[in-house]
This record gives C-alpha cells, structure tokens and sequence, in this order.
C-alpha cells in the first residue's frame, strides 16, 4: 500500500509493519483508530522503519505522515489482524 512516498507491508499486517519514507527528511508518524484516537506515534526518518504494533487490538486503522509544521503529507488504510 503506497500514498504519497508512503509504504506500509504487509497490508493488512499481524502487528509488524514494514514503514518506507521516501523522502529526503523526517517526519512524524501517527497512527489513529477509526474514532479518531491516537493509538501510536513515532518520529521516522527517510528509509524503511519496522514497528511493532502487536500491543494494538486488531481493527482498521488511519496511518498519517505529517512533517514537523504539522503539514499532512500522507494518509493510508491500515489492517491489525
């Protein structure tokens, strides 16, 4: 699943997930369950990060990429199974 430079895998994913920024800076990850509550956040770099989301109850989730004036740079699904 890719949005923007974004890419997450696997898709849906038992709770490690692949990351892949491409982009020449950081930027701040968050990831929101489908009320809109912060489950997860994490400063990443440009490259491939794995981060573990197997404290996450299973559901559908929105991953958003903002840089560090808040600017929203991307946004993709997520599945916890």
């Amino acid at each position: 699943n890719r949005s923007s430079g974004l890419a997450l895998s696997p898709n849906p994913s038992l709770g490690k997930l692949n990351v892949q920024w491409d982009d020449t800076e950081g930027a701040f990850l968050s990831i929101y369950n489908l009320c809109g509550i912060e489950v997860f956040s994490q400063t990443i770099s440009p490259g491939i990060h794995t981060l573990d989301l197997q404290a996450i109850p299973s559901g559908q989730y929105i991953v958003c990429l903002k840089r560090k004036d808040g600017f929203r740079i991307a946004q993709s699904k997520l599945i916890l199974q």
